[in-house]
Order: C-alpha cells, then structure tokens, then sequence
C-alpha cells in the first residue's frame, strides 16, 4: 500500500459523503465527481497493485499498463484524455480490486495538482480553485447525492468544558482526536440557549447510543457562553446539514 506522506494544503474542499450511503452508492458518487474532474484534467498519477487487479480483471490490468507509464513498483503515469478509458475500467471495478487495486489518485492540470483521492480511507480532496468552473461543475453533479464538496478549513473554533473544538472538513476536532462529519446523523440548534447537539451514526449505521459505546469521545452537545462563537459555529453546522441532507432541528422559543 503506498504510504507516502503528501500534505493535502493544495486542497480548497474536501468531498464528503453521508455515512447512511452504502458503499456501492458511495462509490457511484466517488466515480461521477472523478469523472468531472477528469474532465478537466490533462495528467493522472495512479498508484495500482495491477498484479492483484490481474487476478480478477486482467484486461483492466492490461490495459493500465498500455495507456501509462510505469514510475516504479505501483506509481504510473498517464496522459488525459489518452489513459481513460483504462481508468474509467479500473473505476468500475468492485471490492477489493476498487479500494485496494487502487490506491491513490493524483488528478494534474498544467503540472498543478487539483485532487487527491485515496479510496482506502475515502480521502477525497479537490482544489477548485485550480480550474475554471469546477466547484460549481462538483455541486451539480453531487445535487442529488447525500454528499457535498465541503471547504477544507476552519470555519468555527470555540471551547467547552475545557476542551477545545476546530470543525474543519471534513473532521471535527479536538486536541486528542477527530470525527468525521460523515457520521453525523442529526443536528438540533437552540439560539435562545447558545447549545448545538449532535446525533452521530457509528460505523455500521448504528446511532447515538452504540456511538457512546464505540467513541466514547464523541462531541455530542455545546454550550456556548460566547454568542459570536456560537453563531459560528451553528451557521458551520448547518451549512454542512444541509449540503449533506443531514436532519436540522431548531429549538421552538
């Protein structure tokens, strides 16, 4: 497995799917946002186990290694749009030789780098700022999905109860650890008390109470004595609930 360590500070957004989407709809929505970057890209670096691709798909293996360049061991190289139809095959493959087969993606326009995509650990960051029209082009095409391109930056900062919070997609943060906004399953907002709860969805789609059990770290609720940190933070929150069509509720006055 490649393991090499690249920051990710090129990335203006990260995309983010709802963990309610199974993965076979998770996928679809990983290869259709490729799809519009590809588009728009002009060289791809693949890092692909193609011996274990050959196990079950040797014309996809084949035809890797025809339309790129070997780099070494598992790093190819590949000109767009001369490479795609052998990775659009090496997309539309399943399981294992999907999230292992492939390793990383590294999409390039002009020698700039515009998105990284690790399947392993659905890592998807995009710098939209890159190309003309792509993060408008990504919003269309995740409309219809329970997935958003979320920016790649802070956008609240407060503290509770000694601990401090950083919600930067696609994480929620505090000094020991992180969640991912993808698991959050509800969010409830009271301005009149400056409180923001949380629902989250473990990994096999269980709720709150498996969550205290499996993370018991888990940031669940806020209180805030601060009203700007608040706003912040709740307009954060819902911007996000609403780009990834999480439920909102909002405390009655």
């Amino acid at each position: 497995m490649n393991d090499e360590r690249v920051p990710d500070s090129f990335a203006s957004h990260a995309l983010v799917v709802a963990r309610s989407v199974d993965t076979d709809a998770g996928v679809d929505v990983h290869n259709a946002a490729l799809a519009a970057i590809l588009d728009r890209a002009d060289a791809v670096d693949l890092w692909a186990d193609t011996e274990l691709v050959a196990d079950e798909y040797p014309g996809v293996a084949a035809s890797l290694r025809e339309a790129f360049d070997r780099i070494d061991e598992e790093r190819y190289r590949g000109a767009l749009p001369g490479c795609r139809s052998a990775l659009d095959a090496l997309l539309a493959t399943e399981g294992v030789y999907r999230f292992v087969g492939l390793e990383r993606l590294d999409a390039r326009v002009d020698d700039r780098l515009i998105a990284r995509y690790v399947p392993d650990h659905s890592k998807f960051r995009v710098d939209c700022a890159a190309v003309e029209g792509l993060d408008a082009e990504l919003r269309r095409t995740l409309a219809d999905a329970e997935a958003a391109i979320l920016p790649a930056r802070t956008l609240a900062e407060w503290s509770c109860d000694g601990t401090r919070y950083e919600l930067h997609p696609p994480s929620l943060c505090t000094d020991r650890s992180c969640r991912g906004l993808s698991g959050i399953a509800a969010v409830r907002l009271d301005d009149a008390e400056r409180r923001i709860e949380l629902e989250w969805v473990g990994p096999n789609g269980v709720l709150q109470r498996a969550v205290d059990l499996l993370f018991p770290d888990s940031p669940r609720a806020f209180a805030f004595d601060d009203e700007g940190a608040y706003r912040d933070a709740a307009d954060a929150f819902e911007m996000i609930a609403k780009r990834l069509d999480i439920p909102i509720e909002r405390a009655s006055a």
